[in-house]
């Protein structure tokens, strides 16, 4: 699959501007903010682009690092039978991208998990979040996190 470039897509669709006013969902612990009619109807034509968990990540990763933040991530292995694994030693569930960064003398860090639209969040990875204060990222969120990490 390929990147998501949200600005030029929405470049090429002026009229997903003038769209009514809808919300998304910020229910507890959800990571998503209440959106103003532009970035509602940009969250549903992000949604209607497929985009693979490991590109959404590279896609995620990039920008933080535009915004001079430090990631941490592990990568996933396959293993001799061919089952995909992530190598850990400890409770399973913990968030995808670890991002730090120090801006006018204050410490940064976002944990966040990253999901596909239709991905599930699983009990583990929920509790970790909550824990945390970490956020689940999905594509249709891509203009609220450019705006968080800026």
């Amino acid at each position: 699959m390929r990147d998501f470039d949200a600005d030029k897509y929405y470049a090429e669709h002026p009229d997903l501007d003038k769209a009514q006013r809808r919300t998304g969902d910020s229910g507890p612990g959800s990571g998503n903010l209440p959106v103003s009619p532009v970035k509602a109807t940009k969250r549903e034509a992000q949604a209607s682009v497929k985009v693979s968990e490991e590109d959404w990540q590279r896609t995620v990763i990039d920008l933080a690092k535009v915004y001079g933040w430090k990631v941490h991530s592990e990568r996933h292995a396959r293993t001799k039978d061919g089952r995909w694994m992530t190598p850990i030693q400890g409770d399973a569930g913990f968030p995808d991208l670890v991002l730090v960064r120090c801006r006018d003398g204050q410490r940064q860090i976002i944990f966040a998990e990253l999901k596909s639209e239709e991905g599930r969040v699983s009990s583990e990875q929920r509790e970790w979040l909550d824990l945390l204060g970490g956020c689940l990222w999905r594509p249709s969120d891509y203009e609220r996190i450019k705006e968080r990490i800026r």
